[in-house]
């Protein structure tokens, strides 16, 4: 006579590999996340390097003596840098420049990053938005 739960393990093969291949499209989707929030990290301090070394006042510095940033100039800096450094597919929102001081800058983008498995699950986000902040300062040697 048969065992009645012999091919129970066949049965629960099926299960298993949906959940591996479940969880493996997570895990790729955190990695485009987490890959996309490292290059708009990258884009931010890029921006804020510029932003101080572009945005430099050279001509009120050799009026005065006292290092100072030009608004126009930092703000100019920050937008060619990001649009130097775009993503692949998504846009770059640029957050108001904020000045920690004087001489120092401190810039915020912000990007939706499309997520590839997690559009396929129902009530799942399409998208994570993904935002990195940087700062440089201006500093006499």
């Amino acid at each position: 006579m048969r065992d009645p739960e012999s091919g129970s393990t066949l049965t629960l093969m099926p299960v298993g590999l949906l959940i591996v291949i479940l969880l493996a499209s997570i895990a790729f989707d955190f990695a485009i996340v987490l890959h996309e929030e490292r290059e708009l990290l990258n884009a931010a301090s890029s921006a804020a390097n510029d932003a101080v070394t572009y945005g430099f006042d050279v001509e009120d510095f050799r009026a005065t003596s006292v290092l100072a940033l030009d608004e126009e100039r930092v703000q100019s800096a920050v937008a060619t840098s990001v649009a130097i450094r775009q993503g692949s597919g998504s846009t770059t929102q640029i957050l108001p420049v904020t000045y920690d001081g004087p001489t120092t800058v401190r810039v915020t983008l912000e990007r939706d990053v499309p997520l590839l498995f997690a559009a396929a699950v129902p009530g799942a986000p399409d998208h994570i938005t993904v935002r990195s902040t940087a700062s440089a300062s201006l500093l006499r040697r």
